[in-house]
């Protein structure tokens, strides 16, 4: 470890030292050795000052397996060149004394067996530094580093750091020591679950957990219905004794042991920078149990982060719920946590920025497993996108600038904003004015509290040695609070105060204390008294010291509520259930007070409008109203149909009420948002409420990239840079990135090398296709030329397309046919594979063959031709009417004992099904539960033309029957209902041309809807028109030689020419 000592030392004279460095090269231009020995002069002598000379191991022309190490100072290797021999940039030669030191890190590394983790290497000139570090299967190479007096320091702490004997504060390490699969971890985690099982008082523990899990469901939209995580072996995972799983207390657990390592991990780290030659970690008091205790609630109620300079580290934490079920299980679990970060070297902090900003966030990601981080949706964006985004976006660097992430999750952004503020400034300013700068300038919000935690401790990794030399305690921007409804709604007024519900209780303030911006000072003062234990008296006082002011601005009836709120909280003092909520409400009330910025950025939430819980979308609908950004109605609306994600109302919210005239907002959004028809209508409009323009400065298209592949999620990934108050113009210029090669990329890839090696992008021209906020096209200017003859400009579409059958409950009737037991009665089995649900399998039961049809999913079309693997069960006529439950249960009996029949449990999941509820039962109270949507007369038509929704490219067939039964498309399937043979063959040869794949790829997003039809302008089929019916004769063909490729290729070349007359020459 370098203790403060040698911290000092080397900080406080490294003028002295960079001079004699100076010295060591001057003259030495083309004299390598010479320079060498200087150089080994002025580290001795370094050395025998600091008491060290005996402790790091000096050899020279060390040799190893690929070559001869120069200077070796333990595990440092350094590999001199002379004065002015290295680039300033990593050119060919560069390139080339890199490799050589790679080389001998690998010699090295099979020579000793010491891990390549321990070992670094330099290439040194005297005016430049290029460090060279393994790690895991990649090599991090710096740029060249200027040698100055504190870049110089910085070499004079590596050779240090690398020597010390405390374990590496490295991702890899603390993965071992505190991932999932570490049997620490497992154990700490089913001490916790265990502690929350057995929990059975209503006490502070038990509101603590339902505050939690209320603001959890609001994250992530997410319902901890057991039947909705499918995740085997957890319960071995985490070495649980339950029988059931209780999925909410194993994800508190788990957030909590997270927030205990983040906890430790942050004192540790504050106490090394702020740090004495007394003491490099924090002092907790391992061996008395009780004491420990102690530290832990001195810890959870801030006042030990408040002694080492954070005033609000925790403040709204949930998670210090064990001090309340605390016993000897629960000292042991932290006795040994912290026992095993006392092992670790902290100076990493200081000496490698890069490698400690990605430490929790890296550890986050390895303490759930990945299937159940990705159930819950936990990932953040990779830190190559959030500098990609930020470096789009050109931000001014200034005093008075303001960034601001409302959404900032573990503050990968804010992060990446301190870094660029650090490096702008360098030395020009002082440590403790660039501090103020950066707290003043770079603020985040988030509703996650784990996620806040980590925030602020990223924050505090940040500003790394910047902490160092400030004396006052600083408050960490970073907010538990909901950025877009704090200001929709504010909370639940009355005509002078605000309500304010939490779990413990129903608090009241006056309204006044918001409008004069005083509710913070007040809530830090009734903290403070609360902790006290003062009286109402003694509270009074104090705000009679602090806030004279006070007595002109309240109204005696306004200030009794004040004293009523403070009476409020000393109750729940006394029954030990207070502590959070003055700063959960502090904290709630943060964007209230938030002045308006010149940056927003960030990665809003990307929660369908259609998976939103339905309460919450009703408490909501009203906004996206207000804001013009939702214009779908009915059954739409009513069943959350609508492609619209959360993001959208987010994002002009945001825009609305945190940013200044002519500043810009930059966020990571979802892609279908420009292209989507039914989702992103309201987004494309480009207005605050209809009235302020926003401007599309930039879009940058990452679907191909796949940026989040390596967390385990596929999303369509883009980047949108808005500017408020100026009008959009068309085209914009849109940039599609793909990838150069199969790899994917990783999340903690450095920009560059994912820019400069890996994707490189294409410029596209983008504009809508017809209305204002109508899908973008885009397109070359070429293309665009092609496709506006295509163009659909009359209104009126020849065709219309429908969804298929939509029965919200595919396990009950899509069956798989066994075998015929009568002539008119088959054995089936249905498939509750097809259901997120636990619905009964139910195995041979005899169902009569007049409701049962063979099924085509989306899976079972390719262009061409088609498939059936399953059946589907309709109660239906041919005229689109559902069968009568008399009628049903006279004329098929075995069918409707299938539905009702109590051991099947069906009927109630059947009345449970939204389509069923909101808009089947809206049309006929009296409708039978097995009432489907998406169906009428045109499912039984006689030829249909369909294609699959989700494809790239259009993917059509023409369909009739199979074995003389109709075949039947489901949801995701669209179909136009035809009587034609080969109007039908017409149809599908004009859908599947290339001319219209590539129309409908410039213009949809991912779901090929029916508005394809109403976009291009293709004629309706005459047997008289001669081109008709040589595209259908063509189709015709096409479908028989489907299997052939040769033929098909063939068929497809003609077909296409014919198509292209069609659609562009005629």
């Amino acid at each position: 470890m370098i203790n403060s000592e040698i911290r000092d030392y080397i900080h406080n004279h490294k003028n002295e030292l960079f001079e004699k460095l100076i010295e060591a090269r001057r003259g030495n231009e083309f004299k390598e050795e010479n320079f060498r020995q200087n150089c080994a002069i002025l580290l001795n002598d370094m050395f025998e000052t600091l008491g060290i000379d005996g402790n790091i191991n000096v050899e020279n022309e060390f040799t190893v397996l690929e070559g001869r190490i120069d200077s070796l100072y333990g595990n440092f290797i350094i590999e001199y060149k002379y004065p002015t021999r290295l680039s300033s940039s990593n050119t060919a030669s560069n390139e080339k004394f890199i490799e050589q030191v790679q080389r001998q890190i690998k010699g090295f590394n099979g020579k000793t067996g010491i891990p390549f983790n321990k070992i670094m290497g330099v290439v040194f000139d005297g005016y430049y530094a290029i460090y060279v570090k393994k790690q895991g299967d990649d090599w991090s190479i710096s740029t060249p580093q200027e040698m100055t007096v504190d870049s110089y320091e910085l070499f004079l702490m590596r050779i240090l750091s690398v020597n010390s004997n405390g374990k590496a504060l490295l991702v890899d390490n603390l993965i071992k020591d505190f991932g999932y699969s570490s049997e620490q971890s497992r154990r700490a985690i089913s001490v916790l679950y265990n502690k929350l099982e057995n929990n059975n008082e209503i006490n502070k523990t038990k509101i603590l957990f339902e505050q939690w899990q209320m603001l959890y469901r609001e994250v992530c939209g997410y319902s901890f219905d057991t039947r909705d995580l499918k995740i085997k072996g957890l319960k071995e995972q985490y070495l649980l004794q339950t029988e059931t799983i209780n999925y909410s207390y194993l994800i508190f657990s788990i957030q909590t042991y997270f927030s205990l390592l983040i906890k430790v991990l942050s004192l540790n780290i504050l106490t090394y920078l702020k740090g004495s030659t007394l003491t490099e970690k924090f002092n907790f008091h391992t061996g008395d149990f009780e004491k420990l205790r102690n530290d832990f609630k001195n810890i959870e109620e801030g006042g030990t982060f408040r002694r080492l300079g954070i005033s609000n580290f925790l403040e709204g934490d949930f998670f210090s719920w064990y001090l309340y079920l605390w016993d000897d299980e629960i000292g042991h679990l932290l006795q040994t946590l912290i026992e095993t970060f006392e092992k670790y070297d902290y100076s990493i902090i200081v000496l490698e920025r890069e490698v400690a900003k990605d430490l929790l966030k890296n550890l986050y990601y390895e303490l759930l497993p990945s299937v159940l981080r990705r159930n819950l949706g936990e990932f953040y964006t990779p830190d190559w996108l959030a500098e990609f985004l930020i470096e789009d976006l050109q931000p001014e660097i200034k005093e008075d600038k303001l960034f601001l992430d409302p959404t900032c999750g573990s503050g990968t952004f804010l992060v990446v904003l301190i870094k660029k503020i650090i490096s702008y400034y360098g030395s020009s300013v002082e440590s403790e004015k660039l501090l103020k700068i950066i707290i003043n300038c770079v603020s985040g919000y988030d509703l996650n509290p784990l996620a806040v935690i980590c925030a602020r401790a990223n924050y505090i990794i940040a500003l790394g040695e910047l902490l160092s030399e400030c004396e006052e305690a600083i408050e960490i921007p970073v907010y538990l609070c909901d950025a877009m409804l704090t200001i929709l709604e504010g909370y639940e007024e009355s005509k002078e105060c605000y309500i304010i519900p939490t779990k413990a209780d129903t608090f009241i303030l006056p309204k006044k204390l918001i409008d004069i911006k005083a509710i913070n000072s007040i809530l830090d003062i009734v903290n403070d008294s609360i902790h006290r234990g003062s009286s109402l008296d003694i509270f009074e006082l104090q705000l009679i010291k602090k806030m004279p002011e006070l007595d002109q601005c309240l109204s005696e009836k306004e200030y009794q509520v004040l004293r009523d709120f403070y009476l409020k909280m000393e109750t729940l003092n006394k029954r030990n259930l207070d502590g959070v909520w003055a700063n959960v409400i502090k904290n709630a009330f943060a964007p209230v007070f938030q002045r308006k910025v010149d940056y927003i950025i960030g990665n809003p939430p990307w929660i369908d409008w259609q998976n939103l819980p339905e309460k919450y979308r009703e408490s909501i609908q009203k906004y996206w109203y207000d804001y013009r950004v939702f214009d779908h109605k009915g059954q739409k609306a009513q069943l959350g149909s609508a492609h619209d994600d959360i993001s959208v109302l987010m994002t002009y919210v945001i825009m609305d009420n945190f940013l200044k005239d002519g500043a810009k907002l930059a966020f990571v959004i979802n892609q279908n948002l420009l292209q989507a028809s039914g989702g992103g209508d309201g987004f494309r409009k480009f207005t605050i409420k209809e009235k302020t323009p926003v401007s599309v400065k930039s879009v940058n298209d990452f679907v191909e990239v796949e940026p989040f592949k390596d967390l385990g999620v596929s999303n369509k990934t883009a980047t949108i840079i808005l500017q408020k108050n100026e009008i959009n113009t068309y085209p914009v210029v849109y940039k599609k990135w793909h990838k150069c090669n199969k790899k994917i990329i990783g999340s903690i890839e450095k920009k560059n090398d994912v820019l400069n090696k890996q994707i490189a992008y294409e410029e596209f021209d983008a504009s809508p296709i017809d209305e204002y906020n109508s899908p973008w096209m885009i397109a070359t200017a070429a293309q665009r030329k092609m496709f506006d003859k295509m163009l659909n400009k009359e209104g009126k579409a020849s065709y219309r397309a429908r969804k298929g059958v939509d029965t919200s409950a595919n396990a009950i009737f899509w069956v798989k046919e066994k075998k015929r037991v009568k002539s008119n009665l088959v054995l089936v089995d249905n498939s509750p594979e097809n259901s997120r649900k636990e619905i009964s399998h139910i195995s041979n039961f005899p169902l009569e063959t007049d409701h049962i049809y063979p099924l085509l999913r989306g899976k079972d079309v390719k262009k061409w031709r088609c498939r059936s693997e399953y059946s589907i069960i309709l109660p239906y006529a041919s005229d689109g009417k559902v069968i009568g439950k008399k009628e049903l249960i006279t004329t098929c009996p075995n069918t409707f004992d299938y539905f009702f029949i109590d051991r099947h449990g069906f009927c109630s999941i059947l009345k449970e099904r939204a389509t069923y509820k909101k808009f089947i039962l809206r049309q006929d109270k009296y409708a039978p539960e097995y009432s489907l949507y998406n169906i009428g007369e045109y499912t039984f038509s006689s030829y249909k033309v369909i294609w699959k929704a989700l494809a790239k490219g259009v993917e059509a067939v023409t369909i009739s029957t199979e074995n003389n039964r109709m075949l039947i498309p489901d949801h995701n399937l669209l179909m136009v209902p035809l009587e034609d043979e080969m109007e039908a063959y017409y149809l599908t040869g004009v859908l599947n041309s290339d001319i219209v794949s590539e129309f409908v790829n410039a213009y949809v997003a991912w779901f090929i809807s029916g508005h394809i039809l109403d976009r291009i302008n293709i004629p309706k089929y005459s047997e008289k028109n001669m081109l008709h019916s040589e595209i259908a004769e063509l189709s015709k063909e096409a479908h028989l030689v489907a299997g052939n490729e040769k033929r098909l290729e063939e068929v497809e070349e003609r077909l296409n020419k014919k198509v292209t007359d069609l659609l562009i020459n005629c």
